[in-house]
């Protein structure tokens, strides 16, 4: 449940899959592969992923994926055009760079290639009543980094602009959920149901921003 995102992302995959026919994916970030692998199982991807950690891209390595470790802020160890779907889920708030790291994503993606990316929302439900009431946003570094190391938050048209200055162009804007987190074990699961469809609707006000983009 605390990777609700990817649920979303998973079945815009899904969908994504029976009109473009992916052959070979990269998650950027891929952490253990567990959700690269459960691609690979499910829709016969050739899956590869790179990870700045070791042991997680061991991990990786474990659960079938073709992973690397490799530094995100680093020219990426792939040839251009290789990939057909690119994704790196909750990383770009990570990078210093961003310019250069989303570069470097449609570098790697073929034509008519396919990228996604999810975020935290800057100006979501909760951080828009957190600031009315003089409280600091959710998942927005403060005067160092630290905790998840976040250190660039977004809004939904802040990163699409910067996509389509890449060359880059938006097909799908959505969120993982609408009108609050629904990662609290409290929440009955039709609400936590309920969310995630408000997701689609209202997605400049969730939680995270999930945007799909084509080359």
């Amino acid at each position: 449940e605390n990777k609700y995102y990817l649920f979303k992302v998973y079945n815009l995959i899904k969908d994504l899959n029976k009109r473009y026919n992916f052959r070979r994916s990269l998650d950027a970030g891929c952490a253990d592969g567990s959700f690269s692998e459960k691609l690979r199982k499910d829709f016969g991807f050739e899956a590869h992923g790179v990870d700045i950690s070791e042991n997680a891209v061991k991990s990786a390595i474990m659960n079938g994926v073709n992973a690397k470790i490799h530094d995100l802020e680093k020219i990426f160890p792939y040839p251009d055009n290789y990939f057909d779907l690119v994704f790196a889920c909750e990383v770009i708030e990570h990078i210093y760079d961003t310019d250069f790291f989303i570069a470097e994503l449609r570098k790697v993606v073929r034509k008519e290639g396919i990228i996604i990316l999810t975020t935290p929302n800057l100006v979501s439900l909760v951080n828009r009543a957190k600031i009315l009431f003089g409280k600091y946003p959710r998942f927005v570094p403060e005067y160092k980094v630290g905790g998840a190391g976040h250190i660039r938050a977004y809004t939904i048209s802040a990163l699409k602009r910067q996509l389509e200055s890449h060359m880059l162009r938006v097909i799908i804007t959505t969120s993982p959920n609408s009108t609050f987190p629904i990662t609290n074990k409290n929440i009955p699961y039709i609400f936590k149901r309920m969310a995630i469809k408000l997701g689609d609707i209202l997605p400049s006000i969730g939680s995270h921003m999930i945007l799909v983009a084509k080359k």
